[in-house]
């Protein structure tokens, strides 16, 4: 299995079926990215969709909204896809209705995606993305609006070099706007757009937490963090540096954290 701990990967539907999204190496009969339910509380599980094209590489995440699952995932084409399925409580099936192609360019490959829609019905994701030819990495910015098909807003976030493989980026819904958490080695830092902006805006970039100096703990992917919004208008972030987990918590009403 392949966890990402910036990722979604498990949710509960509201007949409380858990459902869990993992990787499931190259164990025949689904290989890659399968869609687990479990009916009696995580006791027994049961494999419910395959997702074509994905290998033992492929990391996804995940937003349930009712009964509808809209995921991001990596592909074994080098590419990142969208899909989006629903869920039947009385026959506890989940159907896909959709696939979309998110990103794919020649040359390029993209790292753990991650997925949030805004106030408006406007998805965003945002993924690592290496440049085969020089091993260059950066984070990138995309969209797709209500209707229609996604569209690279030409934003790089954060610095480009090869130094290191080490970031991430997660975006999470804001009142009136989108934020955007991401990681690059061991330095957090928050950016925001509101809803009437262009899709290219990012606010000025903050250091919300330097990390630590220290080197002992291995996150290759600077993927060890997790932001959850609560209903009081405040998120939680929580990061693993080093030994140590710092938690932060930032209320959107007044941008302070």
């Amino acid at each position: 299995m392949i966890s990402y701990r910036h990722q979604e990967h498990m949710w509960q539907t509201p007949d409380g079926a858990l459902h869990l999204l993992i990787n499931h190496g190259t164990l025949r009969p689904n290989p890659g990215l399968v869609l687990f339910s479990s009916f009696d509380g995580g006791g027994t599980w049961l494999a419910e969709i395959g997702f074509a094209r994905t290998d033992r590489n492929s990391t996804a995440d995940g937003l349930l909204e009712g009964t509808t699952l809209s995921v991001v995932y990596g592909d074994s084409r080098g590419g990142v896809v969208f899909a989006q399925l629903s869920y039947d409580s009385t026959l506890r099936t989940w159907t896909l209705h959709r696939t979309e192609s998110v990103f794919k360019a020649s040359g390029l490959q993209p790292y753990n995606p991650t997925l949030a829609f805004d106030d408006a019905g406007v998805a965003w994701c945002s993924f690592a993305l290496l440049n085969n030819a020089n091993d260059d990495i950066h984070l990138r910015w995309i969209y797709r609006p209500t209707e229609g098909t996604w569209l690279d807003t030409g934003v790089v976030v954060g610095p480009t070099d090869n130094v290191s493989r080490e970031r991430s980026a997660r975006p999470v819904r804001i009142p009136g706007g989108m934020g955007l958490i991401y990681r690059v080695q061991k330095s957090t830092y928050w950016t925001t757009r509101a809803n009437s902006a262009p899709p290219a805006f990012l606010s000025e970039p903050v250091l919300i937490e330097a990390g630590s100096a220290r080197t002992s703990r291995n996150d290759p992917y600077a993927s060890h963090f997790s932001v959850v919004a609560d209903d009081g208008g405040h998120l939680h972030l929580a990061i693993l540096d080093d030994a140590s987990v710092v938690y932060l918590r930032y209320a959107c009403s007044t941008g302070h954290q």
